[in-house]
């Protein structure tokens, strides 16, 4: 199950770089990278047993953020189309990625709920889980 899951994300990612007309080379090279990732967990002079990990990108990894951003960039296309948000000096602001972490930034529990709905939309194709343990939810007034 790890191995497929693997796979179609990196099938995401690897169409997400096509449409950006990145070199086959250098696709092949992060797919043979990322298929290739073991891991062990280092805590004072004790290492873990060897694990694999499925989805993702690496933590602290120089080429992260920007796989990360190009494989968000459909989501953030498509929250900037809805004009749904808080508009600061004439600009709409609806969200915030860094790192993993997405802020949804809404003027009313309406808009909010519509942007959460695109981010639905978007994260079930695309294999991003909402781990609702983290969430928060807050109201500025």
């Amino acid at each position: 199950m790890l191995q497929k899951q693997l796979i179609v994300l990196i099938i995401g990612v690897s169409k997400k770089l096509n449409k950006r007309n990145v070199d086959v080379t250098l696709m092949s090279l992060l797919i043979f990278w990322y298929c290739q990732e073991i891991f062990c967990v280092r805590w004072s002079n004790q290492f873990s047993q060897i694990f694999t990990v499925s989805n993702g990108v690496r933590q602290g990894g120089i080429m992260s953020p920007v796989l990360f951003s190009i494989y968000m960039d459909e989501l953030s296309c498509k929250l900037n189309q809805s004009h749904i948000g808080c508009s600061m000096n004439g600009m709409i602001i609806n969200y915030l990625l860094y790192a993993d972490d997405t802020c949804i930034i809404a003027a009313s529990p309406t808009a909010l709920h519509v942007l959460l709905d695109i981010w639905a939309d978007f994260a079930v194709p695309n294999l991003i889980i909402l781990n609702e343990s983290i969430c928060v939810s807050n109201q500025i007034r």
